[in-house]
């Protein structure tokens, strides 16, 4: 492994998932909500899968 190119951090905070996004925390645990964003908890530790959040669609989802 080369030693000049630091490693991504592939599930980072909410917080710092808002840094890198230039989102509000209420914007992302609606993104949560709404699963456009994968998510791990354990206990009270939250992390976000460091992607960009999907695009919303404007097509209503179907019915069950």
């Amino acid at each position: 492994m080369r030693n000049d190119v630091a490693p991504t951090s592939v599930w980072v905070s909410v917080t710092r998932y808002c840094e890198l996004y230039d989102l509000d925390r209420k914007t992302v645990y609606k993104y949560l909500g709404a699963g456009l964003l994968r998510s791990w908890q354990v206990g009270r530790v939250l992390r976000v899968r460091n992607v960009p959040p999907l695009p919303p669609t404007t097509e209503r989802p179907a019915l069950p």
